[in-house]
């Protein structure tokens, strides 16, 4: 379960150490200019670059970098010029004259933070034959594409990356909190002396070097050994130059000890990234120095993009059948409540659909005083300290959630009781219920030391669909009692009427109708004679029709379920551009075979209509990306193109399937946006590597 903070630009920033973002150095490999536009002036320069040129760096710093290198530096570096200003990273290649002779270089170019763009260079390796690049890639997508589970994800991936990189040995990790990770898959043997402890020391990661790799999704070591080469010159007055995005930028001291110290000698990371956030990494480690070029580093940023599409797909996926539980939870307690009179206690029992959606231990449901226990936990007075406890807390959108270390929580408006143990998590849920209901899920700590998994946005959703589940089921028994005996349930009468599920009650002959606060604050528009469910004479049926766009059919509808007594679902749009809403109306049968009358429960669709809104501008995207190619040639070498392509759309299309197919699955418009970057991403990294493996071979 990833729990890595969702940071956006400036919080990534600030989220990292000064001495990773500005070592004022980088590797030896590489070569790095910072020029700074429009006239692209040298401001700094690796001071690697005077052994490179055989002349020294004072001479050429600070003029432009057509004087001072020659058009072969500067023509690449004007044509991406657009790209690089936009924030992308793009690749190219460049010729340098040197003594005679023409050095091939290759590399990227952005802009850092500090305005200025970065040219990392580094001397170009043989072309990689196009024809056998495509149809690797393509493999191997169609292998992620197939994973049935995160581990066949991370299988395929690690197999596949070993296999086109060269490493030694590839893992791929989950983050599972601030600290921990859990190892996915492997390929290829330990680095020696490390053996069993490599997976742990590739992967101790804190979260300032998290932030780092979300900064920057590929991060390369070329040697270990090799001392780097510092920034020219050096700026006693000013901050060292941003380095952040850079993938050849010098590492600390100590990191390259540690990796020394396990025979690691080269190592390249690779960012898996799910909803903006840091979901895991992709650590290749090699006992030799290992500088893959840059087409391939390219190729394999794909491959871990292609990768955290299907692990979306496959969590959404997960996601959808845990949000399935609760609805069929929800039924059984409709029976239950039907049969003993008590919903309570038949929620409680049903351990599995209760703990497993939400990954939790144990579960309590606290009804005043009363504390009820699943999951084994026992009931005891601490655990009635502890719901005393969560009462006082300050909850949002009827939630409030905790983890705890010792014996405070953060932000907790006082300790916490010993109920909840060192190192575990809590979320509570406010229950829409008269008597203040509260249902508490709980975490246990893995290990000494260690931290129960955070609540995760998706965790905090699905306790929402309890919620609702809850909603519905609370409002129909509140309103069946209200029907029963309207003078012996006033506390039922105010459960409706305060009820959060809009909801419309009508009489058993049609005519006269009652709608609670939630509803009337939907239409906006309701009269004043009809004081709700407090015990007016509420409405005629007309009034309520008349607040819908298509009145007739709302009163064929009573009239079909007064004749027909069956539960009817279906969809109407309230008058003058109001919202869509899902109804679901109850005829409530009489102990005598009559009628006692009709319940309607309302829910706003606006925010699925928002999720096809989404869904259909990611179907244009594909369906963009997804247009023959155009001056790329005919015959085989076009065909492998656009069944890459394809296997690239098809990845994405069916993460969109498992999202959007799924309702109510956890905030879907959100995720399709997120698949929607991610397919951009996808299509514009392969036709950055087409159309420089293209460029490569007619060199």
């Amino acid at each position: 379960m990833h729990s890595s903070p969702h940071l956006g630009p400036a919080d990534l920033l600030a989220g990292i150490p000064s001495a990773l973002r500005r070592p004022g150095a980088v590797q030896a490999q590489g070569l790095l200019l910072a020029l700074q536009d429009p006239a692209l002036h040298v401001v700094q320069a690796s001071a690697n670059w005077a052994a490179v040129l055989q002349r020294p760096l004072a001479e050429w710093l600070g003029r432009p970098v057509g004087e001072a290198l020659g058009p072969g530096i500067e023509q690449p570096v004007r044509l991406h010029l657009a790209s690089a200003l936009a924030g992308e990273s793009t690749l190219l290649r460049c010729r340098l004259a040197v003594a005679g002779a023409e050095l091939a270089l290759e590399g990227h170019v952005h802009r850092n933070d500090d305005g200025l763009l970065l040219l990392e260079l580094e001397p170009a390796c043989p072309p990689a034959a196009p024809a056998a690049l495509t149809q690797r890639l393509g493999q191997a997508i169609q292998a992620l594409s197939e994973a049935a589970d995160l581990a066949a994800v991370g299988r395929a991936l690690a197999q596949h990356l070993r296999s086109l990189l060269g490493y030694d040995h590839v893992m791929v990790c989950r983050f599972e909190d601030e600290h921990g990770s859990s190892l996915l898959a492997e390929a290829g043997a330990p680095m020696p002396p490390a053996g069993h402890t490599a997976f742990h020391a590739a992967t101790e990661i804190p979260p300032a070097m998290r932030a780092l790799y979300l900064r920057s999704p590929l991060r390369l070591l070329v040697d270990s050994e090799s001392p780097p080469s510092p920034l020219m010159p050096a700026r006693a007055d000013a901050p060292a130059l941003d380095l952040s995005g850079c993938s050849l930028c010098s590492l600390p001291a100590s990191h390259l000890q540690r990796l020394r110290q396990r025979g690691v000698r080269a190592a390249l990371g690779l960012s898996l990234v799910r909803d903006g956030r840091l979901w895991g990494l992709v650590v290749c480690h090699h006992a030799g120095p290992c500088r893959p070029p840059p087409t391939l580093r390219a190729a394999a940023a794909l491959l871990a993009e292609a990768a955290s599409t299907r692990i979306a797909a496959l969590e959404n996926h997960a996601r959808a059948r845990a949000v399935l539980q609760v609805q069929q939870l929800a039924r059984r307690l409709i029976e239950a409540t039907a049969a003993e009179g008590d919903w309570r206690a038949a929620l409680v029992r049903d351990t599995q659909a209760l703990l497993q959606p939400l990954a939790a231990d144990a579960a309590l449901l606290f009804q005043g005083e009363l504390a009820l226990a699943s999951g084994g936990t026992p009931v005891s007075p601490e655990l009635r300290a502890l719901g005393r406890w969560v009462r006082s807390q300050p909850f949002a959108g009827g939630l409030f959630q905790a983890s705890a270390e010792t014996t405070e929580v953060a932000g907790a408006a006082e300790a916490a009781p010993e109920a909840l143990p060192t190192g575990a998590g809590l979320l509570a849920l406010a229950l829409p219920s008269a008597g203040g209901d509260l249902l508490v899920w709980l975490r246990q700590a893995p290990g000494p030391g260690r931290r129960a998994a955070p609540w995760t946005d998706a965790d905090l959703a699905l306790a929402r669909c309890y919620a609702a589940a809850l909603a519905d089921i609370l409002a129909q028994v509140d309103a069946v009692r209200w029907l029963i005996a309207e003078r012996q349930a006033a506390q039922a009468r105010e459960a409706v009427r305060a009820s959060p599920e809009p909801m419309v009650v009508g009489d058993a002959s049609g005519r006269c109708f009652r709608a609670n606060m939630a509803f009337r604050r939907l239409v906006g528009d309701w009269p004043e004679a009809d004081t709700g469910t407090d015990g007016g004479r509420g409405c005629e049926l007309s009034v309520l029709a008349q607040r819908f766009a298509e009145p007739t059919r709302l009163l064929h509808l009573i009239g079909q379920l007064r004749a027909e007594r069956r539960p009817w679902r279906g969809e109407l749009a309230l008058r003058r551009g109001g919202p869509l809403l899902r109804v679901r109306a109850e005829p409530v049968p009489a102990a005598d075979g009559g009628l006692l009358g009709l319940v309607f429960l309302f829910d706003d669709l606006t925010a699925s209509r928002d999720a096809d809104q989404a869904r259909r501008r990611l179907e244009s995207v594909l369906a963009q990306a997804g247009q023959p190619l155009r001056g790329r040639g005919a015959g085989r070498r076009a065909g492998a193109d656009e069944d890459l392509m394809a296997a690239i759309l098809a990845n994405a299309s069916m993460a969109a399937m498992d999202i959007a197919d799924h309702e109510p699955a956890p905030p879907a418009a959100a995720q399709l946006q997120a698949l929607e970057g991610s397919a951009r991403r996808a299509t514009r990294l392969y036709d950055q590597l087409r159309d420089f493996i293209e460029g490569s071979s007619a060199a």
